[in-house]
């Protein structure tokens, strides 16, 4: 993203016509070793049009940062109330389920049966939810911990490089004032070209974060699959006991994987 809005065109812009190296006079002499004056002036113009780049560049990265994570943020709220949907539904799914299993208890030791098996699932689902919810928040926390490495490691990149820019306009201009004109702008992209290089290597680490959300993602999803596994057996073993109460009916369990 931080290349994108640096514009890289602005680095490499028109180099012959922003610095321009002398071609000798009229004459035929060959005056390329003497300094030229005008190439500092030609410098001003070059980094202040690059320089004004960068500072949008800089604007639009904030933006993106913030819009970023008021999308996060917004997307945190949208699941949390759909996962509180999905769970309202199936706490009432069990109720009547509950409900059923009672009307049709005609013991004590069925009515007791149905009791100890509503106890146990309950227990089981509040197991489950628990360990989905710190799946969730080891999940979001992770995320915000990278994402605040990939915002520190791009400002890092974003620093070093307006610094080195700052180096090679410095040292053009004090170079202009003794060095041929095709020397300095030559060297001036070259110091250009190293650090623009430089903040690629820069950005690609702090794009890694990449490969860590994936790990999140992963890590998030195995906690789910296992909290429901483990919910399932905890179910199939109260629905054991309770078949055992209801030997010429068993109950139907359509609910059991409702979140």
């Amino acid at each position: 993203m931080l290349l994108a809005l640096l514009a890289p065109a602005l680095v490499f812009a028109a180099p012959q016509r922003t610095l321009k190296s002398t071609a000798g006079n009229a004459t035929g002499t060959d005056n390329k070793l003497k300094p030229d004056p005008a190439v500092c002036t030609r410098i001003d113009a070059f980094m202040e049009k690059l320089q004004v780049g960068l500072g949008q560049a800089n604007t639009n990265l904030a933006q993106v940062r913030t819009e970023r994570s008021h999308n996060l943020q917004n997307r945190a709220e949208q699941n949390d109330e759909k996962l509180s949907g999905i769970r309202d539904s199936a706490d009432s799914n069990r109720e009547q389920f509950y409900e059923k299993l009672q009307a049709r208890a005609t013991t004590d030791q069925q009515k007791q049966a149905v009791e100890t098996f509503r106890n146990a699932v309950e227990a089981a689902v509040q197991v489950r939810q628990a360990a989905v919810d710190a799946a969730i928040e080891t999940f979001r926390q992770g995320l915000g911990e990278a994402a605040q490495v990939r915002q520190e490691t791009t400002e890092r990149a974003r620093t070093t490089f307006q610094a080195a820019v700052q180096a090679a306009e410095e040292k053009a201009k004090a170079d202009c004032e003794t060095v041929d004109a095709a020397t300095v702008r030559t060297q001036l992209l070259a110091d250009l070209h190293k650090a623009r290089t430089q903040l690629q290597a820069n950005i690609k680490v702090a794009n890694q974060v990449q490969t860590t959300l994936q790990q999140l993602k992963q890590t998030r999803r195995q906690a789910i699959e296992k909290a429901f596994d483990a919910f399932h057996a905890a179910f199939q073993t109260a629905l054991s006991d309770l078949k055992a109460a209801f030997p010429k009916a068993p109950p139907d369990t359509s609910t059991e994987n409702n979140e």
